[in-house]
């Protein structure tokens, strides 16, 4: 069982070197959209590296040379032996202790399942209906 925590009011830059971006969608729109996501990360915090978790089978190739991206991580989405491959996608999020973990989807289980799982300090999300993974910082969900 995860541990809930009181969720904090803000924030410190400071402490924030890694972060965790779950994004679980195997669709290249999806993928796409964080883009603006992760240049605006490394804006904020400029020395923090950002690892992305993503089901999109290219992910790699298009997420991966952006600047201040260190990782992405892909999850399988079909194929043969796919909860075995899944298993380990999630054994490699778990090996690295992240900061920040992000939920950028108001409603998506499989975001939810990667960012519960994380080993995070900090879990950013969307304070919607359907969140129910262990959130220390929620956002509502913009109109």
């Amino acid at each position: 069982m995860i541990a809930r925590r009181a969720p904090a009011a803000r924030l410190d830059s400071a402490e924030l070197a890694t972060v965790l971006l779950c994004r679980i969608n195997a669709r290249m729109g999806n993928a796409m959209f964080l883009t603006p996501i992760i240049e605006r990360l490394r804006e904020l915090l400029p020395q923090a590296v950002v690892d992305i978790a993503s089901a999109y089978p290219y992910a790699e190739e298009l997420l991966g040379p952006i600047p201040g991206v260190r990782r992405v991580l892909v999850f399988p989405y079909k194929g043969v032996r796919l909860p075995f491959r899944y298993i380990n996608a999630l054994r490699a999020v778990r090996r690295q202790r992240y900061d920040l973990a992000i939920d950028p989807a108001p409603d998506s289980t499989s975001d939810r399942i990667v960012l519960s799982l994380a080993r995070a300090r900090y879990r950013l999300g969307f304070a919607s209906a359907s969140q129910w993974a262990p959130l220390t910082h929620a956002v509502a969900v913009p109109p």
